[in-house]
C-alpha cells in the first residue's frame, strides 16, 4: 500500500495535537500548578482505569494515594456508584421476565455488593494485598454453566472488567468504580 506523505505528515500532526492545548496557563496559579497538575493526572490514570485503557496495574500510584483517598471518602465514589446502581435498577425494571424460575442476575461480592473502604481506609488508599491475576476465565466458564442449565442472564454487575467482559457475559453489563485494584 502506497500512502502519500502528505497523509501520513498530517496523520501525525493530528496525532499530537490537543485542542486545549490554546487554554494552558490561562487562569492558572503557579504555586497551586504541581498540585494541580498531580490531580489531573491522577484523575486521567483514574479515567484510564475505568473505562479499561489501562490493564495489568498492581496498586494506586503513590502519587495518587491522596487523590484516591479524597475521591473514595468525599461522596464522589458513591455518586459514581449509585448511578450505575440506577442504570442497573431502571434496566431490570423495564424487563418482561418470565418467571420460569430460570432468569439470573450476576453480581461480584466485593466492591460491588460489600464495601472494603473500610480496609482501605486502614491502609490510607496505599496498596492492597494481592489480588489474583487471571480470573476472568473461571467467571466465564461459570456464566457457560448457567446458560448450558437453561439459565438466562439478565444482567452483570461488577467493579471489574473480568466480572462483566467475555461470553457469556449477560445481555447487559454495569461496571461500577473501583479505582483499588485491578483483577484481569
Amino acid at each position: 500500500m502506497n500512502v502519500p506523505k502528505a497523509f501520513i505528515s498530517i496523520f501525525l500532526l493530528l496525532l499530537s495535537w490537543n485542542p486545549l492545548s490554546q487554554f494552558r496557563g490561562l487562569g492558572t496559579d503557579n504555586s497551586k500548578k504541581s498540585s494541580s497538575s498531580a490531580n489531573l493526572w491522577c484523575e486521567s490514570w483514574k479515567l484510564s482505569v475505568e473505562v479499561h485503557n489501562l490493564r495489568e496495574w498492581r496498586s494506586v500510584p503513590p502519587k495518587c494515594v491522596d487523590y484516591v483517598g479524597r475521591y473514595m471518602k468525599s461522596g464522589q465514589y458513591d455518586k459514581d456508584l449509585q448511578l450505575a446502581v440506577r442504570e442497573a435498577r431502571s434496566y431490570a425494571h423495564g424487563l418482561n421476565i418470565v418467571g420460569d424460575g430460570k432468569d439470573a442476575w450476576i453480581f461480584d461480592i466485593d466492591e460491588t455488593t460489600l464495601s472494603n473502604l473500610g480496609y482501605y481506609e486502614q491502609i490510607d488508599f496505599g496498596e492492597p494485598d494481592d489480588k489474583p491475576s487471571n480470573v476472568q476465565s473461571l467467571k466465564i466458564a461459570k456464566r457457560t454453566k448457567l446458560e448450558e442449565d437453561g439459565y438466562k442472564i439478565w444482567g452483570n454487575m461488577g467493579d471489574q472488567w473480568s466480572d462483566i467482559t467475555g461470553e457469556p457475559s449477560g445481555l447487559r453489563t454495569f461496571k461500577v468504580p473501583n479505582p483499588m485494584y485491578y483483577v484481569g
